[in-house]
């Protein structure tokens, strides 16, 4: 089946870099790639391009910096935004973690990596679109690869997984790790707990154990899903095995 490749924008002063980005997720079929060397440049094209996702660096010189450029767009376009950078002190992931705002990802990266975040960040936008449009869970399952879950950020329940709604009473906690309740008092850090506080993206890396019984270093994903009070209603999870491609499962 063919697939339309989705349009995005990546922002890059530095054009060397921005055109390696542009050729490196062009080549995978998925992506049809634009690259610009200025907040400037990216304001003027997310206004009349309305591209479906921006991937933009938050150190650009100029008067105005990625972050603001992001804001703006955020707050005029409702466009998805990942940002790139060099730095990787927490303040300035920090800054990047705000509604509206997915992920961010450090200089250098590998193509796992950026081809992992891109097509995380279309899945999660495209659903989050579908159901603040009014569309029922059951019409958006079938686009719900292998590895992700909307959970019921109150109650911990697993709405959905595997393209298949559960029984009604299954925690993530437990269908994830089978533990018997919440991983926080395990120890191990909560994706629910974070973004509950926060409404924002969070992501961590811990050993953990999966329901095959193994024991292995994952990457665990989460983005909320808001109510029209702007309230954390669901959490959309993803969870992979480090060194594992995003869509390729892990149970």
């Amino acid at each position: 089946m063919k697939v339309n490749p989705k349009r995005v924008l990546i922002v890059e002063d530095e054009i060397i870099i921005g055109i390696d980005i542009k050729t490196r997720l062009d080549k995978r079929g998925e992506c049809l790639c634009d690259v610009v060397t200025s907040s400037e440049e990216a304001l003027e094209y997310a206004e009349k391009r309305k591209p479906d996702l921006i991937i933009m660096d938050i150190a650009l010189q100029g008067k105005t910096d990625g972050l603001q450029a992001a804001e703006h767009i955020n707050d005029n376009y409702n466009i998805p935004i990942i940002f790139i950078t060099a730095y990787s002190a927490p303040n300035i992931l920090s800054l990047t973690k705000r509604p509206g705002f997915y992920d961010c990802i450090q200089k250098p990266f590998d193509d796992r990596a950026l081809f992992n975040v891109v097509l995380r960040t279309l899945t999660i936008s495209a659903l989050e679109k579908k159901l603040k449009a009014g569309e029922p869970l059951s019409s958006v399952i079938d686009d719900i690869p292998s590895g992700l879950s909307i959970i019921e950020a109150a109650s911990f329940r697993v709405k959905v997984a595997d393209k298949k709604f559960l029984n009604q009473s299954i925690t993530c906690y437990d269908f994830n790790f089978n533990l018997d309740r919440p991983c926080h008092t395990f120890g191990f850090p909560c994706t629910l707990e974070e973004i509950k506080k926060t409404a924002c993206w969070t992501a961590h890396i811990s050993n953990r154990p999966l329901r095959t019984g193994k024991k292995r270093k994952v990457e665990i994903y989460g983005y909320p899903l808001l109510d029209h009070r702007g309230k954390v209603s669901d959490i959309i999870e993803f969870i992979r095995p480090l060194g594992e491609d995003e869509f390729s499962g892990y149970r």
